[in-house]
């Protein structure tokens, strides 16, 4: 998208600018909300300094784009609303969404449920449902998400699978070090 002239903004935490950056996502802007900065005020206090944080840098920089192809990298307040908010702003830019796992209900029967999990839910639910009208494209971890995203009246060419992973081209590259480590990688 960067090559055909478009401006590509990316709302993400400074983890997901390493992850952006590890795969050659140059010439990209990334807007960031610090929440290692915000540690000590646990994860409601992350979440709500990582909001007004990526309204902040909406404003200062997303009125008037054009030609802007927005990707909110997460369903995170802190990245989608950000996403939504710059969408409305600019109202010719391209919105992706991103969601990495439906919250389950915590309120079904037989499901345990805690503070983060209750968050998570109750902050997902409403950002999903706008995207499903707002967004031009909606990027999901796998296949079953995909097919629940369609079953929501969303068309199949908006709802795009991206498969994680490990590139295994990279790792051959590696030399191993001296010490052996014991790893696991989940994703």
């Amino acid at each position: 998208w960067i090559k055909m002239g478009h401006r590509v903004t990316v709302f993400t935490s400074p983890v997901g600018v390493n992850i952006c950056r590890a795969n050659d996502l140059m010439g990209t802007r990334y807007i960031t909300w610090p929440a290692p900065a915000f540690k000590r005020l646990g994860i409601f206090g992350q979440y709500a300094i990582g909001t007004f944080w990526g309204f902040w840098n909406v404003l200062k920089c997303g009125l008037g784009e054009k030609d802007v192809i927005i990707w909110s990298t997460s369903d995170f307040w802190p990245d989608s609303l950000s996403g939504l908010l710059m969408k409305m702003f600019c109202r010719k830019s391209f919105w992706i969404f991103s969601i990495f796992m439906f919250a389950p209900n915590p309120f079904s029967k037989g499901q345990k449920s805690s503070w983060p999990a209750l968050l998570h839910f109750i902050t997902q639910k409403p950002i999903f449902c706008l995207s499903k009208y707002l967004a031009q494209m909606i990027f999901v971890t796998n296949e079953q998400d995909r097919q629940f995203v369609i079953s929501q009246g969303i068309l199949p060419e908006k709802v795009v699978s991206i498969r994680g992973g490990v590139n295994l081209e990279q790792i051959k590259n590696i030399e191993p070090p001296e010490n052996k480590y014991l790893a696991c990688f989940l994703g």
